[in-house]
């Protein structure tokens, strides 16, 4: 299997993230990248290739259509990782000033655009418990330790963790 490297190339102009995003929230099925029986490869090439023609006669890079195929999938890596930190940031305690900044407005569009279970997983999965059994060195029996994952969407900020609640090991 070779290794195509991959050329770091110019910076795509604001201009042309807008225009791509502006034409991708029109077509969603390109957005998402999902190919059905209605969706197929061979459309999805013909629309990148629009988009090309598009991003290409604005001042700025000229690339082929897989790269800014490629140029879209950054921006939505970037955007979910920018959301992801500021996520983290809001549920962190200690006051003080915060520490997150905000999402310009490309990056805005795109969290729109993609929903927040990517971001932020899927509210309506539950948290269980992890278990670990371990053998003792003489195995005649054995421990359990438990650790409670708590669902970090319900807990209450004003919540302290309370070392007489635990149980012994």
């Amino acid at each position: 299997m070779s290794v195509e490297k991959r050329n770091k190339s110019k910076s795509v102009t604001n201009d042309q993230k807008s225009a791509m995003v502006d034409f991708l929230k029109s077509h969603e099925e390109l957005a998402k990248g999902k190919h059905s029986s209605t969706f197929t490869q061979a459309i999805a090439k013909q629309q990148w290739e629009e988009l090309t023609g598009i991003l290409n006669s604005i001042p700025g890079p000229i690339k082929d259509w897989k790269s800014w195929r490629r140029t879209w999938q950054d921006l939505k890596a970037d955007a979910k990782k920018k959301q992801a930190l500021l996520n983290k940031n809001m549920k962190g305690t200690g006051g003080g000033p915060s520490t997150s900044g905000s999402l310009d407005s490309v990056s805005l569009t795109v969290v729109g655009m993609i929903g927040v279970v990517p971001i932020s997983g899927d509210p309506s999965i539950m948290d269980y418990p992890v278990c670990f059994d371990f053998d003792t060195p003489n195995k005649q029996q054995n421990q359990s330790l438990v650790i409670e994952v708590p669902n970090l969407e319900n807990v209450n900020q004003s919540e302290s963790y309370d070392e007489s609640d635990s149980t012994n090991m």
